[in-house]
């Protein structure tokens, strides 16, 4: 047996089985506006005990393609475990919905309308999931606190890495492809290599504005490079 009942413009299946009312994954995922993998990948992350066992039963639906791909029929104990962490500026109030549609369909496939059954029933789960959402309220804080200082700490670390000098390593390969672009030109121009070379730094220098090599940025080390592979007599 099952019913369809609308939750943010989605027709959002219930059925029953062995006694209890079950939704699943793509439901969920639709609903709260997720990908379906995603939904899928947080099931997975929990624990392989009697709780997942019970509550997230692994089925099976074909994509658009035609393929077959994993899906979870969920408990409400399981939905309410798997939404805890959901949030977005709607969730509180889906996952409401959501919760007194499993208590409707509860009520309807027993037989009973215990509307104070009902009604204490959403209390408590209203109250758990306030709860919930105040200790990923401060969680979220945190997080938010300690990004912006890596951030921060990110960008001061860029701007001494883009202002340092060229380390030893750099150097010497700087001063290596000089040699064999010195010793180039000397043989294209006929001339001695000790004259070559110190042009081939002057030219560096001029280039760069700094009175010695070795003060080039180590950002400009590639274009360092590439600007002694032009440099002419």
């Amino acid at each position: 047996m099952q019913e369809l009942i609308h939750i943010n413009n989605t027709d959002v299946v219930f059925r029953l089985d062995d006694g209890q009312v079950f939704t699943d994954s793509l439901n969920i995922a639709s609903v709260f506006k997720k990908r379906h993998h995603h939904v899928v990948r947080d099931i997975q992350k929990f624990p392989k005990d009697d709780f997942s066992e019970t509550n997230f039963g692994l089925a099976s639906y074909l994509d658009a393609q035609g393929k077959s791909r994993p899906m979870y029929n969920i408990t409400r104990d399981g939905f309410s475990m798997l939404v805890m962490g959901f949030t977005g500026q709607n969730a509180y109030k889906w996952k409401v919905q959501f919760i007194e549609a499993f208590n409707l369909m509860e009520q309807k496939l027993r037989g009973t309308h215990a509307q104070p059954m009902l009604a204490q029933s959403i209390h408590e789960e209203l109250h758990e999931l306030k709860e919930g959402f105040a200790e990923l309220r401060a969680e979220r804080e945190e997080v938010q606190y300690q990004l912006r200082k890596s951030t921060n700490a990110m960008k001061r670390l860029d701007f001494a890495l883009e202002n340092m000098p060229m380390d030893t390593y750099q150097l010497a390969h700087i001063r290596k492809v000089v040699g064999m672009r010195g010793k180039e030109l000397a043989e294209a121009n006929g001339v001695a290599l000790t004259t070559a070379t110190p042009t081939i730094y002057r030219a560096l220098n001029q280039k760069f504005n700094v009175y010695t090599y070795t003060e080039i940025k180590r950002e400009h080390y590639e274009a360092c490079l590439e600007f002694i592979q032009y440099v002419t007599l």
